[in-house]
């Protein structure tokens, strides 16, 4: 008879270490501050630095979103466990901190009172056009989308900023340009051309006053103002009406970028030569600018400053 006395006593003091920790999953919006995964924890603060971000969004229909690093995920939930493509995973509610997963692999969650910003918003880098691709560190300065909550953006390239409103699959600009999602991969043609942009959880580039210019002196910009071909000079005016252009962006750190006639590549260099599209071009230092031995032609680059008003 006494073992069945103290049983009751035993329960009440289960039932009181549990209120500490519920098994529940309950409703609402829900922000990461904690994530373990193989034997290590990374804290908020490890988090933001690391650009891992994670949101948990419960409706009360058993349905909801979680979005790890900006790659939303179907889940449903019931009390005590969430499920996610056939996977289940214990929920913990341990005082106001909402707990999925075990003792070797969780996610740690806090309240949040925020509403989960469109995917397509933030920094977008190129990397890839046509059949040539880019390190993302090679374009994050130079090419580039923001797209921003509000539906506002702007398209940065060498020097030169446009502004363009988007909304979930389409970017309006001076024409409406589609594209698709692929996780962290924004896809889009451009006139033609494939052009993939990669999600960077870098800071956007700060732009000036002048709206264009990224005032990095370590940035140099130069434009074609003339050629030769088979020893005749071509002006700028003869060829800008034949619709031929080139910007070049060089950086101190022996990277660059070339855009030649709406086409643009990342190169590199030495003292001698620049290298893209697979190939070394010679050039030769000249008063304000270079020259480059391009196949048959030489072309002729002079600095500018983007940030200089007409």
């Amino acid at each position: 008879m006494k073992k069945f006395r103290i049983l009751p006593i035993i329960f009440a003091v289960l039932l009181m270490l549990c209120g500490c920790a519920k098994r529940v999953c309950p409703t609402g919006s829900w922000k990461l501050i904690s994530l373990k995964e193989g034997g290590s924890v990374m804290d908020a603060a490890a988090l933001e630095e690391n650009g891992r971000s994670g949101y948990l969004v419960m409706k009360e229909d058993g349905s909801g979103v979680l979005r790890l690093d900006d790659i939303d995920n179907d889940v449903t939930w019931k009390k005590g466990y969430i499920e996610q493509n056939g996977e289940r995973q214990r929920c913990v509610m341990d005082k106001e901190i909402l707990q999925i997963g075990d003792r070797n692999a969780n996610m740690r969650f806090e309240a949040w009172d925020g509403v989960l910003p469109p995917l397509e918003a933030g920094y977008w880098v190129m990397t890839g056009y046509g059949n040539q691709t880019f390190p993302i560190e090679e374009s994050e300065n130079y090419f580039y989308l923001v797209l921003n909550e509000d539906g506002s953006g702007y398209l940065y390239f060498a020097g030169t900023a446009g502004d363009f409103t988007w909304e979930p699959g389409v970017i309006h600009a001076a024409s409406d340009l589609a594209y698709t999602l692929d996780g962290n991969s924004m896809r889009t043609n451009i006139e033609g051309t494939d052009v993939v942009f990669e999600k960077s959880a870098k800071q956007v580039p700060e732009l000036t006053e002048s709206y264009g210019y990224s005032g990095n002196e370590n940035v140099w910009h130069y434009r074609m103002y003339a050629f030769d071909y088979q020893g005749k000079a071509y002006e700028d005016e003869v060829f800008q009406k034949a619709g031929i252009s080139s910007e070049i962006v060089i950086n101190a750190d022996g990277t660059g970028m070339i855009e030649l006639n709406g086409a643009a590549s990342g190169l590199t260099y030495d003292d001698k030569y620049m290298y893209f599209n697979d190939n070394q071009y010679e050039y030769t230092i000249v008063d304000d600018g270079f020259e480059l031995m391009y196949e048959d032609f030489v072309l002729k680059f002079i600095y500018y400053d983007p940030a200089a008003k007409d």
